[in-house]
C-alpha cells in the first residue's frame, strides 16, 4: 500500500512540474483548448493565418511578448475584439503572463462569437521556460 502511496505521489509531481513548464495543456473554458507552449509553438508554425492576442497591460506587452501578436489588454477585449479582429472564423492564439487572464479573455471571446480561440495554458512565463523567444521593444 506505501508503494503505491508513494508511486502516486511521484507521478503527481511529476505531472504538476511538467504542466509549470509548459509541457502539458489542460482543458479550457466555454470548451476551448488550452494547450502546452511547445504545442502553442507548434499551432504558430501550422496556421500562417492565425492572430496571435496578448491580453496583458501594454507595460507587460513592451517588456517581452510573442514575435507578431497583437495587443488587446483582458479588460479591453469586448469593445476593441470587434473592431479589430473582424473575422470571427480566423484562428486566433491567445495568451497572457500566466494563463489567468487569457481564460477570461476567451470567455468573451466566445461570448462575442469567436469560433476558432485557443488559449496557451501557462502563458508567455511558461512559454519562456520552454525555452522559446520574445520580443522586446
Amino acid at each position: 500500500m506505501m508503494v503505491v502511496a508513494i508511486a502516486f505521489a511521484a507521478l503527481a509531481v511529476g505531472y504538476l512540474v511538467l504542466q509549470s513548464q509548459g509541457f502539458l495543456g489542460q482543458g479550457g473554458a466555454e470548451g476551448v483548448p488550452r494547450v502546452s507552449a511547445p504545442e502553442f509553438k507548434q499551432l504558430l508554425e501550422k496556421t500562417p493565418d492565425a492572430i496571435l492576442l496578448d491580453v496583458r497591460t501594454p507595460e507587460e506587452y513592451r517588456e517581452g511578448h510573442l514575435a507578431k501578436s497583437i495587443l488587446i489588454p483582458v479588460d479591453r477585449v469586448a469593445s476593441s475584439a470587434p473592431g479589430v479582429l473582424t473575422k470571427k472564423d480566423v484562428p486566433l492564439l491567445v495568451y497572457c503572463r500566466s494563463g489567468n487572464r487569457s481564460q477570461s479573455a476567451v470567455r468573451t471571446l466566445k461570448k462575442l462569437g469567436y469560433t476558432n480561440v485557443t488559449e496557451l495554458s501557462t502563458g508567455i512565463i511558461g512559454w519562456s521556460r520552454a525555452g522559446y523567444s520574445v520580443v522586446r521593444d
